[in-house]
Formats: structure tokens, sequence, C-alpha cells
């Protein structure tokens, strides 16, 4: 597997994690590099280490999982999206970003990484080393998710208290587009 051929594989997985930091953009209150620096990095990383799970794991267990996989991706993002519609419509105002810090934000990086494990257990059968595709995979979602989460701060300044409801409709589109298997 080329370098080019790497790289578009990276691209295609970040597709999904750009979506999201860009919705995480939208929800900020004020713009923070710190905020945009920890979604590129948790997305990253779990983008970066799905290939190296399903390299090692995948081949072992993947006939069984795999068609749970965009299942699993579907109701993990439409329940944050769905309790973001929640929060907007109720009025549950916690802080900038209600689902940005800790457990829900990795939980977010592993919903939109699972495809990336089925990358793996590819290259597992294909006999490509994973290492050089994990990194590039992880550093490409990184810059796609600064990219993301400046994006949606910009767009979130402009549409204002609506925000949050329009993130949460992102995320169930998303889901649902994992379960139809549309991307």
């Amino acid at each position: 597997m080329g370098i080019f051929h790497i790289i578009a594989v990276a691209l295609g997985l970040s597709a999904d994690s750009f979506a999201v930091a860009t919705t995480e953009g939208i929800l900020l209150k004020t713009s923070k590099r710190s905020h945009s620096l920890r979604v590129a990095v948790v997305f990253g990383i779990c983008q970066g280490a799905m290939p190296l799970l399903g390299w090692h794991t995948g081949t072992l267990i993947y006939g069984y999982i795999q068609p749970f996989g965009n299942l699993a991706a579907c109701l993990l993002l439409s329940f944050i999206g769905a309790k973001m519609i929640f929060d907007a419509v109720f009025g549950n105002d916690k802080s900038p970003s209600r689902h940005s810090l800790g457990l829900k934000l990795w939980v977010l990086g592993v919903a939109v990484s699972l495809d990336a494990f089925a990358v793996g257990v590819s290259m597992a059968m294909m006999e490509i080393l994973v290492w050089v595709p994990a990194l590039l995979i992880g550093l490409v979602t990184a810059i796609t998710s600064i990219i993301g989460v400046r994006l949606g701060d910009r767009i979130g300044h402009k549409i204002g208290g609506k925000a949050e409801l329009a993130g949460g409709m992102v995320l169930i589109l998303i889901g649902m587009s994992f379960l139809l298997n549309i991307r």
C-alpha cells in the first residue's frame, strides 16, 4: 500500500471525525485553541488506535462483530445527538460545550473510529504492516478535526442559540448514515 493510498484511506476515515469536530466547534461559546487541540488529540488517538486494534484482535473476532459495528456507531452518535437536542430544547446549560470534555468526547471519538477497526483487519488480511498507516490515519484525523472545530466555531457564532440543536441533528444524521451505510 503506497503513501497516496494510505492518505486517501486516512482522509476517508477522517470525514466522520471532521463532521463531529465541526459540531463541536459549533457548540463553543468562546473560541479556544485548547478545545480544538483536545478534540484533535482524542479523535486522532481513536482513529490511529483502531487500525492497530483491528490488526491485532480483529482477525479473531471480526466475523462476529462486523454486523454490529454500524449499529453501535449509529446508537452512540444518535444518543449523544438526541441528548444535545433535549438540552437545547429544555435548557440544560452546563458548560461551553456540554459533551466536549472527558468521557463523552472519548465516546464520540470511538464512535466515529469504528470503521478504522475494519481497515486494520483488512490490512492484516492483506499482510500490510499497520504502524505507518495507523500513524498517518491518526495524524490526518487530528488535522481535519482542528479544521472542523475552527470551521464549526465560525458557523456557531453566526447561528447563535440554535447551534446545539443543529449539532444534535448533525450527529443523528451521521449516526443514521452509519446504520444505512451511506458515507
